[in-house]
């Protein structure tokens, strides 16, 4: 690794004029400012990083689930409160190429996870993200409006947009369990979840069912799933169903 630092001290802060870091093919520039450094110290840097997931896991060890492939980059300011010890981050985030998969777990890894967003002062914004899971390929894009002002228990508010070109509702089932409890899981995930996600597919198997054009609005409440409206084509015909969980 390479590491490059050239900085002006004074008695009160740190001008840090250039700052970077280079290890296997990963690369972080800095460059700010910390003042107040001796006690509790303040600071404002713009950060620039190209990670990639192999040299994060050399680095770090084994992260569980994430395979060292593809890459994470970032550019933004990083600000830093030595009284409240928060650090904040404003600026563009993006993935390439990643692949996960849960240990221990039914529901398929990810694979080829590529998005692109942007880290407000309130709100996380994904433009686009694209990624395989199964047999299938979703994108679109989402909100998390709450994701730097959460507070404790709160839940993850959010709003997204999702499209797949095919879903095998096998695939998200767990075998070990009788069919009527095989989505408890998912449904647990959910209640950490409120917000409203528009659904698009091609095509919706299950079981020996095939569906087209499968669309649907799934609004999570505190204790209510709304699907409304939901239609599609099946059975030579057209089908619209609108309820609530």
């Amino acid at each position: 690794s390479d590491i490059t630092l050239h900085t002006k001290l004074t008695p009160t802060a740190v001008d840090i004029k250039e700052a970077k870091a280079t290890a296997g093919k990963s690369s972080v520039e800095a460059g700010g400012t910390i003042t107040n450094w001796s006690s509790k110290p303040n600071s404002t840097l713009q950060l620039k990083a190209d990670l990639r997931t192999s040299d994060l896991i050399a680095a770090a060890g084994e992260v569980s689930g994430l395979a060292p492939k593809g890459s994470l980059t970032v550019d933004g300011k990083v600000t830093v409160s030595g009284k409240s010890k928060k650090v904040r981050y404003i600026g563009s985030f993006a993935g390439k190429g990643l692949e996960y998969r849960q240990k221990d777990s039914h529901l398929p890894g990810f694979t080829d996870l590529t998005f692109a967003g942007r880290l407000g002062s309130s709100q996380a914004k994904i433009n686009s993200f694209s990624v395989k899971a199964g047999s299938s390929r979703f994108s679109g894009n989402a909100k998390v409006l709450n994701a730097l002002r959460r507070k404790a228990k709160e839940p993850i508010r959010f709003s997204a947009m999702i499209d797949a070109d095919q879903l095998v509702a096998e695939e998200w089932q767990d075998p070990n369990k009788p069919k009527d409890e095989s989505f408890a899981p998912m449904l647990t995930a959910l209640k950490g979840l409120r917000g409203d996600a528009n659904f698009t597919t091609k095509q919706l198997t299950f079981g020996e069912q095939n569906f087209q054009d499968f669309t649907t609005r799934i609004e999570l409440g505190e204790n209510s799933l709304k699907v409304a409206p939901l239609s599609m084509k099946a059975f030579d015909g057209g089908v619209a169903v609108a309820g609530e969980l």
